[in-house]
């Protein structure tokens, strides 16, 4: 219904309803999350754009690689989910409902995924309402895995290991790891 109404106004694009939307919630996201935020989100909404357009002149896929919708929708989530974990836990997003996601997760304290989740709750709603009740399904299945996916992506950017060694040699053993991770970790950078 909603996007048959935005179709039939030639002058209101889906572009523009995007570009004014995020212009929007990049105003509130600087007033609400702050200035670091917003220009990683900038950064990396800029960045997404360039990279699928070129993606698109590079690939021009036309359909979907196997017609089976959940296996799409699977690695379509996972692919998503890990790619925006990785954006969040930079401090930034990639604009839209993650900046809805961002201040809900700052000012509720809740998981950002779990936050994405409730953001992008009401477009699913709307998605089943206006199309098809199987697609809003998938969808709502889709989110319901984007959180997960998300939120555990970071738990394991977030874990650090610390290991103690216990020994009357102790400063030997130091040393010789310190010189051991510093040169193997030189050989890997190089």
């Amino acid at each position: 219904m909603t996007v048959n109404i935005v179709n039939d106004i030639p002058i209101i694009t889906i572009g523009i309803i995007v570009f004014i939307s995020n212009l929007v919630l990049f105003i509130i996201a600087f007033i609400a999350v702050g200035k670091d935020f917003e220009r990683y989100t900038i950064y990396s909404s800029f960045f997404l754009a360039i990279l699928i357009y070129i993606l698109e002149v590079i690939v021009q896929v036309e359909t979907p690689l196997v017609d089976d919708l959940m296996i799409n929708l699977i690695f379509g989530i996972l692919i998503q989910g890990i790619g925006m974990a990785i954006i969040f836990y930079q401090n930034s997003s990639t604009g839209g409902t993650d900046i809805v996601a961002k201040i809900i997760n700052k000012y509720f304290n809740l998981e950002i995924g779990k936050a994405l989740l409730l953001a992008d709750f009401m477009i699913v709603f709307l998605v089943g309402i206006s199309f098809d009740k199987t697609l809003g399904l998938y969808a709502l299945l889709g989110i319901i895995f984007n959180f997960y996916v998300i939120d555990n992506f970071i738990k394991g950017l977030k874990k650090k290991s610390n290991i103690f060694i216990i020994s009357e040699r102790s400063f030997e053993i130091n040393d010789f790891i310190y010189k051991y991770i510093r040169v193997r970790f030189n050989n890997f950078l190089c």
